[in-house]
């Protein structure tokens, strides 16, 4: 008498025989007449939204004024520093302006303010090196013997 071992436990001639409709788990499933479909197709598409659900609308987007106010900022301290640090600057505040007119549709709020207290900073700091060589080459021109009376 045969009894049927799910587990293949028994060996040799005690073995049912599957019939060719039953599937093993350790054999391959049978061919297939349909090509299989590419990854990412095999689920349905998307429904629209229906009445009352909200629209899908796109992520906020990075303000790339902000990035280049960055850019131009940090470059202002290796480049032509006062005048880098000015279009740093403007580019910064076009950019703040921008952020807060969109309604929450950009963002980049801190890398516009960093850009902007680099250059403010770079600025100060350029005023005060020209100041420092104006006074200085007054004195070196022989122009500050006037002012030492």
């Amino acid at each position: 008498m045969m009894t049927h071992d799910p587990y293949r436990q028994n060996s040799g001639d005690d073995q049912e025989r599957e019939s060719p409709d039953q599937q093993s788990w350790g054999r391959p499933p049978p061919p297939s007449s349909q090509p299989p479909t590419p990854a990412g197709y095999d689920q349905p598409p998307a429904p629209t939204p229906g009445y009352g659900q909200p629209y899908p609308y796109p992520h906020p987007k990075q303000d790339d004024k902000a990035l280049a106010a960055l850019i131009v900022a940090i470059a202002g301290w290796f480049v032509c520093p006062f005048v880098l640090h000015i279009v740093g600057l403007v580019l910064a505040n076009q950019s703040l302006q921008a952020i807060r007119e969109s309604n929450g549709w950009l963002t980049g709020e801190g890398m516009a303010n960093a850009a902007r207290i680099i250059s403010i900073v770079g600025i100060v700091l350029g005023a005060v090196f020209i100041a420092l060589l104006v006074l200085f080459g007054l004195g070196v021109l022989g122009l500050g013997a006037i002012f030492m009376i």
